[in-house]
């Protein structure tokens, strides 16, 4: 019992790690984007292809994390 409660505990951490990780993009994207002059539309792309990695990091790790929480949950 104390080992499930171990789980959810780290499980819940991650979550929230990866929460706070998610603001920090988002906030990342939108302090980029602040100005958009035709000159400064480059820089949207480049920050728009510098974030896509990290989201799909965040994904995979999100899907990982809920896979093993299942698996820990059906035992």
């Amino acid at each position: 019992m104390n080992f499930l409660k171990l789980v959810y505990v780290i499980v819940g951490g991650i979550l929230i790690g990866l929460a706070i990780y998610t603001l920090f993009l988002v906030l990342k994207i939108y302090l980029g984007i602040v100005d958009t002059e035709p000159a400064e539309i480059g820089y949207i792309w480049a920050y728009i292809g510098m974030i896509i990695p990290d989201l799909l990091i965040i994904f995979y790790s999100l899907s990982t994390l809920m896979g093993s929480q299942a698996e820990q949950l059906s035992k």
